[in-house]
């Protein structure tokens, strides 16, 4: 498992450098798995990091291994919120270009590979019909997206 950097707590934003994006457990439309229109993906953590991250009450969960010798990792869930007084900053990187998303365009994410992204995020409490929990939230993320040997040499192309 890779080794990422969980820290640079400040009050409540959190950052994760070379964060491993769960390819499967993505939702960037908001429109998979009857969602209610929530955007989200889910991103694995350190062992060393779970007890921090459910002392500040966020729920961790833990991939199920699917073959034989897979280890149940665990990860949590990031939401993406455009309705908050600020957008998250949310960008694709493909190859030396980067690209804004919206949230019209965020979907793409869930068409795409996503290879490494650095993330920073805060937790927010939340009560909804007398539940009560603490969420993750995104506020900036920079999507790093496979590029394939024909996508990058003709990715300066003018496209008409």
């Amino acid at each position: 498992m890779n080794k990422r950097k969980v820290g640079k707590t400040m009050g409540n934003s959190i950052t994760i450098e070379d964060a491993n994006i769960i390819k499967y457990m993505k939702n960037f439309s908001g429109d998979k798995w009857g969602e209610n229109g929530q955007r989200y993906f889910n991103v694995k953590i350190s062992e060393d990091a779970v007890d921090e991250f459910i002392e500040r009450g966020l729920k961790v969960n833990y991939t199920k291994p699917y073959n034989n010798g897979d280890i149940a990792e665990p990860y949590i869930k990031i939401i993406i919120s455009f309705a908050g007084f600020s957008e998250p900053d949310i960008y694709k990187i493909s190859g030396r270009k980067k690209e804004r998303m919206t949230i019209e365009t965020v979907e793409q994410l869930d068409r795409e590979l996503i290879t490494k992204a650095d993330i920073t995020f805060h937790l927010g409490e939340w009560e909804r019909g007398g539940n009560k929990g603490v969420s993750a939230y995104l506020d900036e993320g920079y999507f790093e997206v496979f590029q394939s040997r024909l996508r990058e040499k003709y990715d300066d192309y003018e496209e008409i």
